[in-house]
């Protein structure tokens, strides 16, 4: 009876044993941080993320790109003259700078009003515009304002003389391949300078500085920029920044 207790209590005492030696030897998870900044010197930190970081975030990259970029602007127009099967004249009336704008060799668009909202013209197709050499059109008024009169040929296009026009122009292109991003990408900081996010590697990122030229509907076109093919964040941007800066914590 007193071997089989001296059997168990040793039996007792490896189970123990070996307990602690497992403890001792399976070392504690280590937790990763989310975010790491790496100093880049002057104010900017590399922001590297971890993959469930940037899953959680839905960190998402677009790129830049350099391309030759077609603006548009818009100006009130007035129909002087139409006739059921023959179209309709256009007036638009600009000051000398912005004719000097305009390329004239682009048709415009003429987006007709139904109401005195330029927003009616929303949902309503263009009709295409040339410019027509009308007598008069070059000649300045004496405010500095010139008139330009586009010539609408679609016989069906409904247009009734003092109709009220939204009229799209092209604008000459002389700056050639401009660099652009998505507006999505384009941060503003409390200075009001302009900055975006790019990434030099899968889940890195880095704040740099962008000069604006224009916004032309979702899309940034740039003076200065980083080189085309550079991948940059559109999704996400706001939390990177977040994390950068501190600024929001």
């Amino acid at each position: 009876m007193k071997r089989s207790n001296l059997w168990l209590g040793l039996v007792l005492i490896m189970v123990v044993a070996l307990g602690l030696s497992a403890c001792a030897s399976t070392p504690e998870p280590e937790e990763v941080a989310p975010v790491e900044l790496v100093d880049q010197g002057g104010g900017f930190n590399l922001v590297i993320l971890n993959e469930k970081a940037a899953e959680r975030l839905d960190i998402q990259t677009d790129t830049v790109h350099e391309e030759e970029i077609g603006e548009t602007r818009s100006y009130g127009g007035e129909v002087t003259e139409a006739s059921a099967g023959s179209g309709a004249i256009i007036m638009v009336s600009l000051t000398s700078e912005e004719m000097s704008m305009i390329n004239p060799d682009v048709p415009a668009q003429v987006f007709p009003l139904e109401g005195d909202d330029p927003e009616d013209s929303d949902d309503i197709d263009g009709l295409v515009a040339e410019l027509d050499e009308l007598p008069g059109m070059d000649d300045a008024e004496d405010n500095g304002v010139e008139t330009l009169y586009y010539s609408v040929k679609d016989s069906e296009a409904g247009l009734v003389t003092g109709q009220r026009t939204v009229v799209e122009v092209s604008l000459k292109g002389d700056k050639g391949p401009q660099l652009n991003v998505p507006v999505a990408s384009l941060l503003y900081d409390l200075n009001g300078e302009t900055w975006i996010y790019i990434s030099p590697e899968p889940l890195q990122f880095l704040r740099v500085p962008v000069v604006v030229d224009y916004i032309l509907d979702d899309m940034v076109v740039l003076l200065e920029g980083p080189p085309a093919g550079t991948k940059v964040a559109v999704v996400g941007v706001a939390e990177l920044h977040g994390a950068d800066t501190g600024v929001g914590k």
